[in-house]
């Protein structure tokens, strides 16, 4: 059978007329192989073989005088010899040369010895070989070939045209019937043989096919598996790089506490991280109606930034979604999310992820990352994302607390330094010679009216100053919660040099704890004047209260009131003109 042969299956193999076979050569490349490799060798052992049968023939023609032949054999050996051993010899050659070699030893055996001379299997030998090397057609051929000129050779012996040496087979070699029954018996054995090897190549065709099926199918199946693996291993090394960079921007993130800071420094490290091609941070307003864009990454967003770009809440694209439902959001530049693509700040945008950010159980914002591959977000990016999101909001979340915290102290320290402020303007309105001088002379009260244009400027600055005109001297405010309620005026001896940074730094450290130090005085004079004022109020209260007489409670309040606060005239009187129910 030859290669491009279409063999007869059933099922789902190949038939006759489907030309699977033909379609596909390399399922026959093993049979076509042995093949090849079977003919060269069987030709070449023939060839051998036939060295010494040629010799024989040439012998036995040299022994009649029939000197002409000898020619011819060594002729036809040389080219036998020449199909066998020539490397690019082709293989039907060789097969055809093959069969010719076992067709002329058996048609020289039947004339030499006659039907007795082994031709039938000499014959069935080269239809078995014709059958298996070149098809059922060709060893269909061979037979007819072989039957036929079996027939012919014994019709020739019957009339008397050919003849034998050997007398004891003359008798049979004459009888017609002897041929013709050699003839009928290699026929039956011939068609059996071909008929059997087609059975048997189309079994084995058939279970090459199957063979070359499951192999395919398996192959199939391992390059499946194969695209899974990979798909997985990239989905794993795309989660491991997400998780990596939602840790770096977290960890970036953690110290920062001012909120428009915190918003820039995010997105910049989600479009590092994460290589999108924009970012956006937007913050929901105090009245929930807008979604006001507070930082981007992209040039584009820039842009929309400098325009105070917002989204109305639930109505305006993925983010005023987003910021509505409080669900993650994708979108593609395809079907009924093609519309959210149209910004033309951002026109190289083919995918794009929304996500909430939730602080406390309240939506206070929505994360907008953006990239140029399309499908570029799935599913499972929400989740690491999301994470990603989430601590994000918790960070906004506590700048925001911290914030007002800061404002929180910020108002308290003002409200304490204008109480400070207030309560010295009053000590020392109460006391207009406060303060001292050392000198020479020693140590003596400071007149009121002795500020000097360097001491009024420090009141005022609030710092430290020297004077142009004389370097010796030093002005340094003394302050109390950051109020300046006085001023230390040093002036060096001559001779002395001037005001160094030292000698700055460590007046101004005294004068430091020159204002901790009043401030408690203060404090402890401004607590010993309430407690006498409640030890007062205790004892006029119960000198009040001693008596259940009016007069006497009445007369006992206007003295005692008097004496306390040093009242040169106090009295106490009723309504006269009108009754309290017209009043």
């Amino acid at each position: 059978m030859s290669i491009n042969q279409r063999i007869p299956q059933s099922g789902s193999e190949p038939t006759p007329n489907s030309g699977g076979f033909a379609a596909d050569r390399s399922l026959f490349t093993s049979l076509e192989a042995w093949r090849e490799q079977s003919v060269r060798r069987a030709t070449r052992f023939m060839t051998a073989l036939m060295a010494v049968i040629f010799g024989v023939q040439i012998a036995m023609a040299l022994n009649r005088g029939l000197e002409w032949q000898v020619p011819i054999y060594l002729v036809v050996y040389i080219g036998l010899a020449l199909i066998a051993f020539v490397p690019d010899t082709s293989y039907r050659l060789q097969t055809v040369a093959l069969l010719l070699m076992l067709y002329g030893l058996g048609l020289v055996r039947s004339l030499d010895m006659g039907v007795f001379g082994g031709i039938a299997a000499l014959w069935l030998a080269a239809v078995t070989l014709a059958g298996l090397f070149l098809g059922w057609w060709a060893g269909v051929v061979m037979l007819g070939l072989c039957f036929a000129t079996a027939l012919l050779v014994g019709w020739q012996f019957s009339v008397g045209s050919l003849t034998v040496i050997e007398s004891g087979f003359l008798t049979n070699n004459a009888d017609i019937r002897t041929w013709v029954a050699v003839a009928m018996g290699m026929l039956v054995l011939g068609g059996g043989i071909v008929i059997a090897q087609q059975r048997l190549l189309r079994g084995v065709v058939s279970a090459l096919a199957r063979s070359r099926a499951s192999a395919q199918r398996l192959s199939e199946v391992q390059e499946m598996l194969e695209s899974r693996v990979e798909e997985r291993t990239a989905d794993l090394q795309k989660r491991a790089r997400y998780l990596r960079a939602t840790a770096t921007v977290a960890r970036d993130t953690a110290s920062i506490l001012d909120v428009s800071e915190l918003l820039s420094r995010v997105v910049r490290l989600i479009s590092e991280q994460f290589d999108f091609y924009h970012a956006g941070l937007f913050l929901i307003d105090e009245v929930g109606n807008w979604a006001e864009l507070k930082a981007a990454s992209s040039e584009g967003g820039q842009r929309m930034l400098a325009r105070n770009h917002r989204l109305r809440v639930g109505v305006q694209g993925t983010v005023g979604y987003v910021a509505s439902r409080g669900v993650p959001r994708i979108a593609l530049d395809v079907g009924e999310d093609a519309v959210y693509f149209s910004n033309p700040d951002l026109p190289e945008t083919r995918s794009v992820m929304t996500l909430p950010l939730r602080a406390r159980g309240e939506i206070i914002g929505v994360l907008d990352v953006q990239s140029r591959q399309p499908e570029a977000f799935t599913e499972e990016d929400i989740s690491v994302l999301g994470a990603l999101a989430d601590q994000v909001a918790v960070a906004i979340s506590n700048a925001r607390l911290f914030e007002q915290v800061q404002e929180s102290i910020d108002a308290e320290r003002r409200a304490m330094g204008e109480l400070t402020r207030e309560a010295w303007m009053n000590l020392v309105r109460s006391r207009p010679d406060l303060g001292f001088v050392s000198e020479s002379r020693g140590t003596y009260e400071l007149d009121a009216d002795t500020w000097r244009p360097e001491e009024k400027w420090v009141v005022q600055a609030g710092a430290p100053t020297v004077p142009e005109d004389d370097p010796s001297v030093l002005a340094v405010p003394v302050k109390v919660r950051g109020q300046t309620v006085g001023v230390i005026h040093a002036q060096l001896p001559e001779r002395s040099g001037i005001w160094n940074e030292d000698r700055r730094s460590l007046m101004m450290a005294l004068a430091q704890q020159l204002g901790a130090a009043l401030e408690s005085a203060r404090l402890y004079r401004q607590t010993q004047q309430r407690a006498a004022r409640e030890q007062l109020t205790i004892e006029v209260s119960d000198r009040i209260r001693s008596s259940l007489n009016i007069d006497t409670i009445l007369q006992t309040a206007v003295r005692e009131i008097g004496e306390a606060m040093d009242v040169h005239d106090l009295s106490i009187e009723f309504q006269r003109e009108r009754t309290f129910e017209d009043a």
